[in-house]
């Protein structure tokens, strides 16, 4: 038996084949650990304003930003992101994971930071 494809059946495998430029979280993932992080954020705003992920994607695509730009010490903009990321998807796992744990994260931080000024003031008496 002999079978035809319509121009609309083509069309809908075309369509439903994966483009290799479309933004997932586990491109944005493999592109962060290959150290592209620039590509990696571009990946994960896309994923953010496409229409067709689940919140669930969605969710890790923000924690993903946060984590970038805390690792960048760019806490200002981690805690923004993860603010967003527990205002926009509360529900998800990211979204309770991140509302549980960024206020020991942030003192944690803290800490650091405030060691850290003290043993460079330490250094400078010394001198």
């Amino acid at each position: 038996m002999k079978y035809l494809l319509t121009p609309a059946a083509i069309l809908i495998l075309v369509w439903s084949i994966p483009s290799y430029s479309e933004p997932s979280v586990s491109r944005g993932l493999m592109l962060k650990m290959h150290g592209l992080e620039v590509d990696a954020k571009r990946v994960f705003i896309d994923l953010l304003y496409n229409d067709e992920p689940h919140e669930e994607d969605k969710a890790d695509a923000l924690y993903q930003l946060g984590l970038i730009a805390f690792n960048n010490k760019d806490i200002g903009l981690a805690t923004e992101t993860w603010g967003l990321l527990i205002d926009e998807f509360p529900n998800t796992e990211k979204g309770r994971t991140v509302s549980a744990g960024i206020k020991y994260l942030l003192e944690d931080y803290d800490a650091l930071v405030l060691e850290s000024s003290k043993e460079e003031i330490r250094d400078r008496e010394e001198v």
